[in-house]
């Protein structure tokens, strides 16, 4: 396996170039920190000090990926079975791999669900990135909440806010990196009543650009109406 000092660098700038002009961020993490948060059955059985790659999008996916995707399909002929923004992820992150012939890269989305198991916990592997910090409630002290009320984590991001979508991981099956530096993400919400309004509202915050009110439109449509909405952006 290969070390960092001599591939991680350049490895890295290598994915962020090909995604970010489509509006993506790209994050580095060592496997063997994501596995120490989750259960054992979500762990992934690769070396601790593996390299793994957060991916995750901004609004800017929306106009620079999407659209471009959904305007050179062939609609006619579309599986209605298939969700056109999974596809165009996983068009996008499959050329990241096919740039990586040398080595053994595996793909993860967020979408996968094998066996109706998560492949890939991409909140936890974003705050162990540093991209985003994964709000959950044992993060609120005196908890306002009854001991059985279920409450879900909130990823979120410095700049944008909620106004991501946490996209998937790559692994680096024959990339060691030990001397990677854990980046802790940023904890923009440290008063105990903002996480509190977060956890219970999912509250917006100002951030530099939201989603296009088409984009938030396809994200709460169910999938006859998503194929609808794609068909409307090619015939624009």
């Amino acid at each position: 396996m290969e070390q960092t000092k001599t591939i991680l660098n350049p490895l890295i700038e290598k994915v962020r170039a090909i995604l970010e002009p489509f509006g993506f961020k790209v994050y580095p993490f060592k496997v063997g920190r994501y596995n120490e948060l989750i259960e054992e059955k979500y762990r992934l059985s690769v070396p601790d000090d593996t390299l793994g790659v957060l991916v995750l999008s901004i609004p800017d996916m929306w106009e620079n990926a999407f659209i471009p995707f959904v305007k050179q399909q062939d609609w006619d002929n579309w599986n209605e079975e298939k969700n056109p923004l999974h596809e165009c992820m996983i068009h996008h992150l499959d050329q990241v791999k096919q740039s990586f012939p040398e080595h053994d890269v595996e793909v993860m989305h967020q979408f996968e669900m094998p066996n109706g198991q998560a492949k890939i916990l991409v909140q936890t592997a974003a705050h162990v990135a540093g991209a985003v910090y994964y709000y959950q409630r044992r993060d609120v002290t005196e908890q306002p909440w009854r001991v059985d009320e279920e409450m879900y984590g909130v990823s979120f991001h410095p700049v944008y806010g909620r106004w991501i979508s946490l996209d998937g991981v790559f692994i680096f099956k024959d990339v060691l990196c030990p001397d990677l530096p854990q980046r802790a993400p940023k904890d923009v919400l440290p008063d105990r009543n903002e996480r509190v309004e977060l956890l219970e509202k999912i509250r917006n915050f100002r951030v530099p650009r939201k989603n296009a009110d088409e984009h938030e439109e396809y994200l709460f449509s169910d999938l006859h109406r998503k194929i609808d909405i794609a068909r409307r952006i090619k015939s624009s």
